[in-house]
């Protein structure tokens, strides 16, 4: 494989723009403490503020009972909020 101009000039652009966005972007909504948690009770308190689940109609899930593939698994997600 040779390494031509162009591929240069694409690899320059996409560390420049790497390098251009701030740290912050990056990692702005990760959660640490939700995912030290031990217990799903405890992400959920510690992310949320509530352990509390409350039911809802507005979402629907589609899942299938048995997936013909266990690498593809289709999901389909349908909300009104």
């Amino acid at each position: 494989m040779q390494i031509t101009r162009r591929m240069i000039m694409r690899g320059g652009l996409a560390l420049l723009t790497l390098a251009s966005l701030p740290r912050i972007l990056l990692a702005a909504a990760w959660p640490q403490t939700s995912f030290a948690s031990k217990t799903a009770g405890e992400a959920l308190k510690t992310w949320l503020g509530t352990e509390a689940i409350t039911p809802t109609d507005k979402i629907d899930l589609k899942i299938p009972q048995i997936a013909e593939n266990g690498a593809v698994v289709p999901v389909t997600i349908n909300t009104t909020l």
